[in-house]
């Protein structure tokens, strides 16, 4: 069993949470990875820029960032409370990170939210593409589980 959550930064991207909270299950089942938490943000393409200009060094709006829980994070008792829905790192669940989608911007650019989800997912779990090689890997990896996602017992 894992934690995923998703929280929309606007009302109009809220419509997208099911869909990813559905596809994020799957990739985590197929991936065999359990216990593990993850938060899901939407946002809109001023708030993605600003994120993406801050922690990924480029002004421009981007499809999907990933961050990884540093290990010795610190985190505030008010971050836990049920209303937010966070994990507490002393839970039972092993916090892998946060990922950033931008509903608005995968659809303009016609992009799949199930590939979108399955890189961040990737990212998380130490997958990259810094150089030729880690990018064939994790493509290859992307590749397994979009086939896994489109089955027939999914659809």
């Amino acid at each position: 069993m894992n934690r995923i959550a998703v929280f929309s930064s606007r009302k109009k991207l809220k419509k997208y949470e099911r869909q990813i909270l559905a596809l994020a299950q799957r990739v985590f089942f197929f991936l065999r990875k359990g216990n593990v938490a993850v938060e899901f943000f939407l946002l809109d393409e001023s708030q993605m820029r600003r994120i993406n200009r801050r922690f990924g060094k480029k002004d421009k709006v981007t499809n999907v960032l990933s961050f990884v829980e540093p290990k010795d994070f610190i985190y505030p008792p008010e971050l836990f409370s049920k209303k937010v829905g966070r994990v507490n790192p002393a839970s039972r669940f092993k916090r892998a990170g946060e990922i950033y989608l931008c509903p608005d911007f995968i659809v303009k650019k016609k992009q799949s939210f199930e590939l979108m989800v399955v890189h961040g997912i990737l990212h998380l779990l130490g997958y990259g593409h810094r150089n030729r090689k880690e990018r064939a890997r994790m493509e290859r990896k992307e590749e397994k589980i979009l086939k896994f996602l489109t089955e027939k017992r999914f659809s």
